[in-house]
Parts: structure tokens; C-alpha cells; sequence
């Protein structure tokens, strides 16, 4: 989803260069109609150029991208070995169908971009061929059917999202839609703001505050292309922002009402991540000591089914989260636990989104046991968010009797208020670590790695984001760079009118930062749409989880500063440009 997100930015990147390629050139194009180049012969001009530099820059990309795979590798084994089993890869296996895909996107999606500016080259006539008018008015008069055009696409992009299916392919193409739909809808709403922000900008910076909205408005063509990139840029940083913040309180919520227990106690040996088993005296043992209250184990194994394919069965000796959430029981949630010691399971969210298993009373499912083929009646579906593909929970008891292994992996360990954890954990390491190498980890400790590999896990999203908003930075620039040029002569008329470089220089800034704040406005709503889109589709149709919505004022304000400042540093060359203006030369420059 993201590297569809960037794929957008960088497509108004490319629109951005493209443009600014035909408005440095544009008298050079008007020479040419003159002397009878046709319009088709200008757009296979303008195309090919790009096609060359797309071929040029895949190239480098996809030899990026594999060096950047290095990276990415590390970060997903680390990923794996935190949450799966440990995994030892160094090299980056691509095969020739990634490349070519690659090689085709990034070809395809420049061509794709070059179109508008190519077109835009070869409607004008000749004459016409310098006169930013001509396309401007054209743009005033398609303003309603882009909007439209945005709307339907918006509608549509929602419309693949409730498609009744789980293939993830189908809401990575309705995102895609919702995002070009909501690009559409910038120029209305870059008009609207701007009429909003004209009697205020004026008010607090007089003629030059009355001038900046106005350009803005009269430059549609170009100013909506830059603010459109910096809003998807600034949507994805929020959205993906809001997403890893919900997932996080999510899992901290979990945290809180699983890990009820004082001291954790696993064997320090793993397979697939799983523990290898502890003896059964020790769990005597520790209930010995001194401060110990309670203790309650659990058997972690994974079962290899023709119906689920492996499954994580898990066999506690009691729940020891009496406060877990529950998406559906089957009768008072209170007597869940009853009706397990009696023979039936709990299952996860994700075992029973990816196994269709009903949220209703009767629902079943099949293990294959050492006593032939068994039948678990469901007594709920539980929140966990353990493994994406889910959990089986039982009796140990039942457990025990059905597939007759009296083994356990870990130990939950309660103790009185007055016993200190770190000197209890210590007692433990010196009378039992020698005979058995342990993991013996706090609540505390537990918590803060279990919180530890969830930051890793989403590291990578750091860089997505950080790209998406310097290629929208780059968008800006190129955008008043183009505008620069076009405007040279009204740069020129407004000097030999009596302003100052410090007036037009303030007069860019100040058009700049309105850019940003629309685009941060605009960013917020569509981020908190990309939000909602990954954390209740494309999460639950690739994890199974249900996440909670968290919405931080923090991440909007993020998006404001962002999108403002961003505009401003790529405001500041073009300003500082305005000194080179004579305004003989730019009025005789026409």
C-alpha cells in the first residue's frame, strides 16, 4: 500500500519535471509550430524524452532498489527472528518477473505522467504558444468536471473496499482509487480555500496578502499539481502515523489485560518460536518459594492439520487473562473458561477470520489428534495479537488426555506484595538457571521487548514516509521554478510599477506557505481516510485483527508543519532568484 502511495507522488513528481521541461522551452516549441512542426509530432517529441530518462532512471532504481532490499532484508529478518523462528539470510534473492514488473511500473507510470504537459505543448497555436491564458482558461472551465471526475472515483475507491472478498489485491487498487479521486478534488478545494484565505492575508499583509492567494488561483494548472503531490506525501505520513499509533495502544490494551502475571519464566532455547519445554518439578519448585502465591503454566505447540494447515495450540492450566476482550462468546462471557475446562476451545480473531469460522453459537472446528480426528466445539473468538495466523486455546488437562504430552513451556508466576520481583527473579536464576537455561523476564521487562519488536517491526514505514515527503518537497520546487519562468514579465511589471525585490520575494513566501497549509489541510481528512482503509481492510484482510482507532491531534498537527515548512524551504531559492530580475529585460523579454 505504501509503495503504491510513493508510486502516486512520484508520477506528480515526474508530471512536475515534465512541465517545467516544456515551460523552460515554450518559445522554442512556438518556433517550431511556426515552422510546421505538428502538434503529434511535438507530443512524440516530449514523450520519447521521457521514455529515455524513464528507461535511465528504472535502471537506477531497480539497482537501488536491490541495494536498498540489503537494507530492508535486515529489518524483516530481524522482524522474523523476533516473532517466528531464527533466520539466517545475507543475500537478496529477485527473481526476473520483480525486475521486469519493476522495470515496467516505473516506465509505464513516467509515460503516464508525461502525457498532460506533452498535450498541453500541443493544443495552443503558435501564437498562442507563450500565453499562460490560454491554458488556465481551459483549466476554469474543466474545474467542475475534475471535480466530478474525483467524486466518482472516490466513490468507486470505496466501492472496491466493501467488495465482499479477502484478496488484499482488491483494496490496494481501492485505496490507489480513493487517493487519485481525492488528488482530483485539490484544484476545487485550492480555489475555495483560496477565496477564503484572500480578505485575511490581506488584512494582516495588505497588497502583497491580496496578491498571493490571487496567483495562486490564476495558476490552477500548476500550483494544484504541486499542493496535490505534498497532500498524498503528507496523507501517507498521516495515515501510516495514525495506523502504527492505534496498532500500538491496541497492543499496549492487549498487553495490559494478558500479561496479569509477575514473572514470566520460558526456557531460553526456541524452535520456530516456540520454547522448548521446562521440566514439570520446576513449576513445584518455584510455588516453594518464598512470595509466591500462584502460578499457572502453559503448553505452546504447533499442529500440522489438512483443514488449517499449522496451527498454534495453546494448553493453559488456567486463564490468567480474566479481563481478555472478546469479539463473540457463546453465552455469558463469565462462564467461558467453565465451558473450556469442560472440552472446548477458544480460537483467535485471525484463526477464525483466515478459517471462515462463524461468530455463533454451534461453530466447530477439526484436529487431528493421536485418537483419530476430534471435533472442538467453539466457546468464543477472542482479540490476540500474537501470530497474524492465529491461536487455538484449550485445557491443559484436556490437552493432556487427548494428545498425552504432560510438557510445558512457560510459567506465570504471582507473588505477594511484599516481595520484591528483581530479588525473587535473582533467587530463581541462581537455585534453577544452572540445571536448565531459563528466560525469566518481569512484567515489566516482558512488556517493554514486547514493545520493543513491535517499533522494529514498523522501522521500515520511517523511510517510506521520509521519501514520500522529500519527492513532494522536490514537487514544490520544480512547480516554482515553472511558475518563475512563466511569470518573468509579471515579476518585471511589478518592479517597474514600484515594488521591491523584499515585496516579491515576501509576495513568493507567502504563496508558498498558503501552498503548504492547504496541502496540510487537505492532507488531514484523506490521511485519516488512508487510516481507516489500512486498519479496518487491508490490516484485517492480511493479519485478521481488529484494531482500535486512536486519533492523536499530534499527527495533524505534524501534518501542518510539515506541509508548510516543507513548501517554505522550497520557496526560498525561487525568492532569492527575484534578484536577478531587471525589469527592462523581463518586460522586453515578450
Amino acid at each position: 500500500a505504501l509503495s503504491l502511495l510513493a508510486l502516486v507522488v512520484g508520477m506528480f513528481l515526474i508530471y512536475n519535471t515534465v512541465t517545467f521541461s516544456v515551460v523552460q522551452r515554450r518559445n522554442i516549441l512556438g518556433i517550431l509550430r511556426s515552422l510546421g512542426v505538428t502538434r503529434s509530432q511535438i507530443f512524440l517529441m516530449i514523450v520519447m524524452e521521457t521514455t529515455i530518462l524513464a528507461v535511465i532512471g528504472t535502471i537506477l532504481g531497480l539497482f537501488l532498489g536491490i541495494f536498498l532490499g540489503q537494507g530492508a532484508l535486515y529489518l524483516v529478518t530481524r522482524t522474523i527472528n523476533d516473532l517466528y523462528f531464527t533466520l539466517n539470510t545475507t543475500d537478496v534473492q529477485i527473481s526476473t518477473f520483480t525486475l521486469l514488473k519493476g522495470a515496467f511500473i516505473g516506465i509505464f507510470a513516467s509515460i503516464l505522467a508525461s502525457a498532460v504537459p506533452a498535450y498541453e505543448a500541443t493544443r495552443v497555436p503558435p501564437a498562442g504558444t507563450m500565453k499562460r491564458s490560454t491554458l488556465e482558461s481551459g483549466i476554469k472551465k474543466l474545474l467542475p468536471w475534475i471535480t466530478v471526475a474525483g467524486l466518482v472515483l472516490g466513490l468507486i475507491g470505496v466501492g472496491l473496499l466493501f467488495v465482499p472478498s479477502k484478496r488484499i489485491e482488491i483494496s490496494f487498487v481501492g485505496l490507489f482509487v480513493i487517493v487519485i479521486g481525492s488528488s482530483l478534488l485539490v484544484p476545487f478545494f485550492t480555489s475555495l480555500l483560496m477565496k477564503i484565505a484572500a480578505p485575511i492575508t490581506e488584512r494582516i499583509a495588505g497588497i502583497i496578502g491580496k496578491l498571493a492567494p490571487r496567483s495562486i488561483n490564476r495558476s490552477l494548472s500548476r500550483t494544484t499539481v504541486s499542493i496535490a503531490a505534498l497532500m498524498v506525501a503528507v496523507s501517507v505520513i498521516v495515515g501510516v502515523s495514525i495506523m502504527i499509533g492505534s496498532f500500538r495502544q491496541t497492543v499496549i490494551s492487549w498487553l495490559d489485560t494478558t500479561l496479569t502475571a509477575d514473572i514470566f519464566i520460558s526456557s531460553t532455547a526456541s524452535n520456530a518460536g516456540i520454547s522448548d519445554g521446562l521440566a514439570n518439578q520446576l513449576t513445584k519448585d518455584i510455588e516453594a518459594l518464598d512470595g509466591v502465591k500462584d502460578s499457572a503454566t502453559a503448553r505452546s505447540t504447533r499442529l500440522q492439520t489438512s483443514k488449517y494447515g499449522f496451527v498454534l495450540l495453546s494448553a493453559i492450566s488456567r486463564d490468567i487473562a480474566q479481563n481478555r476482550k472478546f469479539l463473540w462468546t457463546d453465552g455469558d462471557k463469565n462462564k467461558v473458561w467453565d465451558k473450556i475446562k469442560s472440552g472446548q476451545v477458544m480460537v483467535s480473531e485471525s484463526f477464525a477470520y483466515h478459517n471462515d469460522i462463524k461468530a455463533e453459537s454451534g461453530s466447530e472446528i477439526l484436529l487431528e489428534t493421536p485418537k483419530g480426528n476430534k471435533t472442538f466445539k467453539v466457546a468464543a473468538i477472542y482479540y490476540d495479537y500474537s501470530s497474524d495466523r492465529g491461536t487455538i486455546l484449550m485445557d491443559s488437562k484436556n490437552y493432556q488426555a487427548i494428545w498425552n504430552d504432560n510438557q510445558i513451556n512457560s510459567i506465570a508466576v504471582f507473588i505477594d506484595n511484599s516481595k520484591n520481583i528483581n530479588d525473587l527473579i535473582s533467587e530463581i536464576e541462581t537455585k534453577f538457571n544452572s540445571s536448565q537455561s531459563l528466560t525469566i523476564q518481569s512484567n515489566k521487562t516482558l512488556r517493554d521487548s514486547a514493545l520493543d519488536v513491535f517499533d522494529r517491526t514498523f522501522a521500515i514505514t520511517d523511510a517510506l514516509r521520509l521519501l514520500s515527503a522529500i519527492v513532494a518537497f522536490i514537487g514544490v520546487f520544480s512547480t516554482l521554478m515553472s511558475l518563475q519562468l512563466e511569470r518573468t514579465k509579471e515579476f518585471g511589471i511589478m518592479r517597474a510599477t514600484g515594488m521591491t525585490v523584499g515585496q516579491i520575494q515576501s509576495m513568493i513566501m507567502l504563496e508558498t506557505g498558503l501552498m503548504g497549509a492547504t496541502a496540510g489541510i487537505l492532507a488531514i481528512p484523506v490521511g485519516v481516510i488512508l487510516a481507516l482503509v489500512l486498519i479496518h481492510v487491508i490490516n484485517l484482510r492480511s493479519f485478521g485483527w481488529t484494531l482500535e482507532l486512536i486519533l492523536n491531534y499530534n499527527y495533524f498537527v505534524q501534518a501542518m508543519l510539515i506541509s508548510v515548512v516543507a513548501s517554505l524551504l522550497a520557496g526560498i531559492y525561487p525568492s532569492l532568484k527575484i534578484k536577478n530580475i531587471q525589469a527592462a529585460n523581463a518586460i522586453r523579454n515578450e
